[in-house]
């Protein structure tokens, strides 16, 4: 059963010889291999199907095919035709993307962090600070490790449909979500810096809120004494 993913660039043009080449690549030994697991399966139009895993990563595996048919499809385009069910388990277990891994997360706090100095005024948030480090956002996030930006991964990202935001799965190489963040930043910094100063003026407030309350009860209470 060959399945086509769908493309979330656009419409692609290619015959459907050249789609069926690449997807039945998928579909060869050495390339790919069924999941022992009979469990292991997946719905495609209604139908199960069994789970393949890739013996390598996507950009060995487009190298072959392109030592085949040379300049047939580009790295982008044969990434996007993988089968739906298969999955790639290769990168999900070597890929080395550490700051994707379990014991080395990074937050938006230590992100914040690494990204403005001490002070953390205005300035720093409007990446108008002569002091902060001069440090690009791609290379916090990955650790500064090497790694093959062509490579596939999976995230999820909040997006306006139909004016209303849902939490869709998007799939496309590495370098994509990083590219999203970084597009995304100077919002996102500015925001988290006004949200910040917003809670700490609420703070403030209630603190002196409290305190005419505590000197009205003391008044209060002088007044009652003198009385």
């Amino acid at each position: 059963m060959l399945a086509y993913p769908q493309s979330l660039r656009g419409n692609i043009s290619l015959s459907s010889t050249t789609i069926d080449s690449v997807v039945k690549f998928y579909y060869e030994d050495g390339i790919s291999r069924a999941s022992s697991n009979s469990k292991d399966t997946i719905k495609i139009n209604g139908k199960p199907a069994i789970v393949r895993f890739l013996e390598m990563t996507i950009l060995d595996a487009y190298r072959i095919f392109n030592e085949r048919f040379p300049g047939v499809v580009s790295r982008s385009t044969f990434t996007v035709l993988r089968p739906r069910e298969g999955w790639n388990k290769y990168y999900q277990k070597y890929m080395g993307v550490k700051s994707l891994s379990a014991d080395n997360k990074i937050d938006m706090k230590d992100l914040i962090t690494r990204m403005v100095c001490t002070t953390q005024k205005e300035e720093c948030f409007n990446e108008e600070c002569d002091d902060c480090p001069i440090e690009n956002i791609t290379d916090v996030l990955t650790h500064n490790n090497s790694m093959d930006l062509d490579e596939e991964c999976s995230w999820t990202l909040w997006k306006k449909v139909d004016n209303k935001f849902d939490l869709q799965q998007m799939i496309g190489s590495v370098d994509s979500p990083l590219n999203e963040i970084k597009e995304r930043w100077s919002t996102f910094s500015l925001q988290t810096y006004s949200n910040r100063e917003q809670r700490e003026y609420i703070k403030y407030l209630r603190k002196v809120h409290q305190g005419q309350k505590s000197s009205r009860k003391k008044i209060s209470f002088y007044y009652y004494m003198a009385g």
